[in-house]
């Protein structure tokens, strides 16, 4: 959780999912795009400072998911591998919500996340200096995406083929809207486009384990599940789902891959996009491209690299984004210790 106060009132969700909220590594966190397509990538997510929302970050420098959550602010969130977590037999959990972007006070937004992030994985930043930190603005400078939850989901021993509880807002208002956007274009794609997708979706197969899938329901809310099977096709995917699954996906669909270490020193994720077709007993994924990825492989010097190389392409940015916020660039710091 956000080392900001915490708010004395009650969770509005039954208080058993609160751990896995504060506690969980990763969750599938899946914007939409103007059409409608569903994009799911594993993001690190936070309990709210205030407990009564939770929240997922991304860059400023590759602002796409908050891009999209400003033009379509259904999200969702599937908290379905407890990796790290320390909670035994956890349940699985999605969540649908409400997307608020954060973008007014950049400042504060980068050193909440500094906080946030050492203290959700200390392992992972335990070799952080303030020097190394100060040359890390491409990175820890951040957006924030606060999901007020609207329906809850959950299985209490992870997906099975028992339905779900489920938990339903009551009582909202009106719900907020996301910061004002910043003024001209967002900056194309950082990373070169990924190629055929068939020798990536192998790779995946034989070492991500197992994807989650996920499609719109009929209100236009992303439904996320993990599969309990697949096979690769010449197509794409043959997946099996648990009984207990919301609905089958249909039409537009996104299927990801990410698995990542105990202590988060490293992780690899792999995401397609394509169409569902749900068939007796399985679902077929027609993949139609592959999309980039962010992922640290191998752990040490392996994963220190290829998080120096991003930085190569994304640290020019950052003076250009903040500017279209009519904001100065961060100082980026290491929190100040405790000293009473």
């Amino acid at each position: 959780m956000s080392n900001e106060p915490v708010d004395a009132r009650p969770a509005p969700w039954p208080e058993a999912l609160t751990p896995v909220f504060d506690r969980f590594k990763t969750a599938e966190f899946t914007s939409l795009t103007p059409s409608g397509q569903p994009i799911t990538y594993p993001l690190t997510p936070y309990l709210c400072a205030d407990g009564l929302a939770l929240e997922v970050s991304t860059g400023l420098t590759y602002p796409a998911k908050a891009d999209r959550v400003r033009t379509q602010p259904k999200v969702s969130l599937l908290y379905s591998e407890p990796m790290g977590s320390g909670i035994a037999g956890a349940p699985t959990i999605l969540v649908l919500g409400h997307g608020i972007v954060q973008s007014a006070d950049l400042q504060a937004n980068t050193d909440r996340f500094i906080r946030s992030s050492i203290a959700k994985n200390p392992e992972a930043n335990r070799s952080m200096t303030p020097r190394l930190v100060a040359r890390l603005g491409w990175y820890f400078v951040r957006l924030y995406v606060r999901v007020v939850p609207q329906d809850i989901y959950w299985w209490p021993a992870g997906q099975s083929d028992a339905p779900p509880e489920h938990w339903h807002a009551t009582a909202l208002g009106e719900l907020p809207t996301s910061d004002p956007p910043p003024a001209g274009k967002s900056p194309p794609p950082w990373a070169a486009k990924p190629g055929d997708w068939h020798k990536s979706a192998a790779h995946a197969v034989q070492h991500l384990g197992l994807p989650v899938v996920t499609s719109l329901n009929a209100d236009g809310y992303p439904i996320a599940t993990r599969a309990t099977g697949m096979r690769l096709t010449p197509e794409g995917f043959t997946l099996d789902l648990p009984k207990g699954a919301l609905a089958p996906p249909t039409g537009r669909a996104c299927l990801t891959f990410h698995i990542h270490s105990e202590t988060f020193l490293s992780q690899e994720n792999m995401t397609f996009i394509g169409t569902a077709h749900a068939e007796e007993t399985t679902v077929q994924f027609r993949v139609s491209r592959r999309l980039g990825n962010w992922s640290l492989r191998g752990g040490g010097l392996r994963a220190a690299w290829d998080f120096l190389g991003k930085g190569r392409f994304l640290r020019k940015r950052l003076a250009q984004e903040a500017a279209r916020y009519g904001q100065p660039v961060p100082v980026v710091r290491l929190p100040q210790p405790d000293k009473s």
